[in-house]
């Protein structure tokens, strides 16, 4: 016989987590973030993951010129409850470079994440998270099998839609109609 005790739960709100930070409480070195009313620590960032953050900012920079803000691991809120910090968003132009508030889904076209080590973490709660939130494309930079995940059409908390792409391959920026050779996102073979 079990002693399993279900006990409640209180669940942060974003405004909870903004506190906290306002307070002093948490700050930029505690590495969470916030997914379904819980502080989720986030994992830590090794050099091929950096790498690859930078060669997305770098392109996406030059490629969308002034249509996008390009942000990096920054927060965008996508309910009351979930706050996390994709590596890559491609956000709508705002005259405030997002200073006032945090992106939500309506401004976004596209979160992308490098998994390195996490890539079971963001084929599952993230993509159910952005999908839950409807986040219209979501990319995984697969680096260990070097390919390209694009996952559109989300549906409650899931994408109806997956298809990987290739290094040899090019594929749409959604949005802006521009393809780029998937090589170009991902890197060559370490």
């Amino acid at each position: 016989m079990s002693n399993t005790v279900a006990l409640e739960k209180k669940l942060l709100t974003c405004d909870d987590y903004h506190a906290m930070i306002a307070a002093g409480i948490l700050d930029e070195d505690d590495k969470v973030e916030l997914i379904h009313g819980e502080l989720i620590y986030m994992s830590p960032l090794g050099p091929n993951h950096g790498g690859a953050t930078n060669r997305l900012n770098n392109l996406l920079q030059e490629l969308l010129k002034g249509s996008a803000i390009i942000a990096v691991q920054n927060p965008v809120t996508l309910t009351p409850f979930s706050e996390p910090e994709p590596d890559v968003a491609v956000l709508k132009p705002r005259k405030d470079f997002y200073s006032g508030s945090h992106p939500v889904p309506e401004e976004i076209f596209l979160l992308i994440e490098v998994a390195d080590t996490t890539l079971e973490k963001d084929r599952t709660v993230k993509a159910s998270l952005y999908a839950a939130g409807g986040i219209p494309f979501y990319w995984i930079v697969n680096l260990p099998e070097m390919q390209l995940e694009v996952y559109s059409q989300p549906a409650k908390d899931q994408y109806k839609l997956r298809r990987i792409y290739l290094p040899d391959e090019k594929v749409e920026i959604p949005s802006f109609g521009i393809m780029v050779e998937v090589v170009k996102l991902i890197g060559e073979a370490q």
